[in-house]
């Protein structure tokens, strides 16, 4: 599990870094103004995801209060998400950023993101619901390998040899291959090394 805190996005703008007992690290980023006592401009945080590239389930945490319905647009490299709107708090929800509060949002549960990808969050207040983001979470999955069939053909008696995995394909590129049936006629071994003859 990999967790980036919003206060240590690289780029942020309009959003302002709060300490707050009830975030991870004890602090969060807000569009809350408290000279003016009212909302900042809508904001962006972005940053680089820094893990290896992959499949991942995506969670953001945010306070989700009862004051308004505040929108959060995320973008990851190529891959844009729905807007999340902040219309569902908990029965015990208050006005305030505090414990009730906050929601961790599966925004997918496995999108492919690459070494580098940006990641950006783009946030629109609504009411006094000022857009207190905690955090985003990655934890990498493991998709399904996407396998195809293959055809050779041979004389009698003569070796062929395939490389079965050349048209198949994996996500994290750590496809193996597993024999769990013999072959109608003659035998089949795999090379599991990639050298003729070993």
């Amino acid at each position: 599990m990999t967790r980036i805190e919003a206060e240590n996005f690289s780029n942020i703008t309009n959003f302002v870094t709060t300490a707050n007992p009830d975030a991870s690290g004890g602090a969060l980023i807000s569009l809350f103004d408290p000279v003016t006592n009212t909302a900042f401009p809508p904001g962006t945080a972005s940053t680089s995801f820094n893990q290896p590239t992959g499949s991942y389930e995506v969670i953001i945490g945010i306070f989700d209060e009862i004051d308004g319905e505040s929108t959060v647009d995320v973008r990851i490299g190529s891959t844009v998400f729905p807007t999340i709107t902040l219309n569902n708090p908990s029965s015990t929800a208050s006005g305030i950023p505090e414990a009730s509060t906050f929601v961790p949002l599966q925004i997918s549960s496995s999108t492919f993101i690459r070494n580098g990808d940006l990641i950006e969050v783009k946030g629109t207040t609504d009411g006094d619901e000022f857009i207190r983001f905690d955090y985003m979470e990655f934890n990498l999955t493991n998709e399904l390998p996407v396998a195809v069939d293959d055809t050779a053909t041979t004389t009698e008696d003569t070796t062929v040899k395939i490389n079965v995995l050349d048209n198949d394909s994996d996500t994290e590129g750590d496809s193996t291959l597993t024999v769990i049936s013999d072959p109608s006629n003659g035998s089949a071994v795999v090379d599991d090394n990639g050298t003729p003859d070993d």
